[in-house]
């Protein structure tokens, strides 16, 4: 979306917006780790959200879990997929009530699982749903021919990952005073770095404005949130 409002791929998770309510969001890493954790207050409560994706030799998935710290907190949660570059058709299959897969024209088919109802709207996915203080929502994507985990709550899979990035961490040998950016930066370069052959991806901004409104590889300008026309020609 972030790319093209109208056509690119997006999976939103948030609480829902009112016109007359305020949602103060502050997002940070856990210490040492790729794990992000999301911390919203609203003027009904207070929740957290962390978001995960399996690390080493788990399934490729991404976790996403929301718990309820104080009050009761409105979620919205839209899960929108574009396979090849949004140029693939796909159609959405229901198994159950709290899992829906994801099948494109060609491709890997992706499955979505949940904690709450699921809906499917078009070629998207979304839920609505209350978290008070105690209690979670849970969200996994994975791809439909990995194996499935049946461990939803996604407690495991953030641990294995916490584990796995403070590990990598544990082998630097810098101690000067530049700590702290050196590790932030050694954890994005893993993130951009190919698991199995090694190599770095050369281009991870390739195509976005350095700033919004900013000018991008054609030539054209972005406004904040979108993309002009012009530039979509290059997806």
């Amino acid at each position: 979306a972030l790319l093209d409002d109208e056509h690119g791929r997006h999976w939103e998770l948030a609480p829902e917006a009112h016109a007359d309510e305020t949602t103060r969001r502050k997002q940070m890493y856990v210490a040492d780790t790729n794990v992000l954790y999301t911390r919203f207050n609203t003027d009904q409560g207070r929740s957290k959200q962390v978001d995960v994706m399996a690390v080493e030799d788990a399934p490729q998935r991404v976790v996403r879990v929301v718990d309820g710290i104080r009050g009761t907190v409105a979620y919205r949660m839209r899960c929108a997929p574009r396979f090849d570059y949004a140029r693939a058709k796909h159609r959405v299959e229901a198994r159950g009530r709290n899992e829906v897969i994801f099948i494109p024209e060609q491709g890997t088919p992706l499955r979505l699982r949940a904690s709450v109802p699921l809906e499917i709207v078009g070629s998207d996915v979304q839920a609505s749903f209350k978290v008070s203080a105690g209690e979670s929502a849970s969200f996994v994507l994975e791809e439909d021919g990995d194996e499935r985990s049946d461990e939803l709550g996604g407690q495991r899979t953030i641990e294995q990952a916490v584990a796995y990035w403070r590990r990598l961490l544990a082998r630097s040998t810098y101690r000067g005073r530049w700590r702290e950016m050196v590790h932030r930066s050694t954890l994005l370069l893993k993130l951009l770095t190919c698991n199995e052959h090694g190599p770095i991806i050369a281009a991870p901004t390739f195509g976005l404005p350095e700033v919004d409104g900013g000018a991008i590889a054609t030539g054209t300008t972005a406004t904040p949130g979108s993309v002009t026309r012009a530039s979509r020609s290059t997806r």
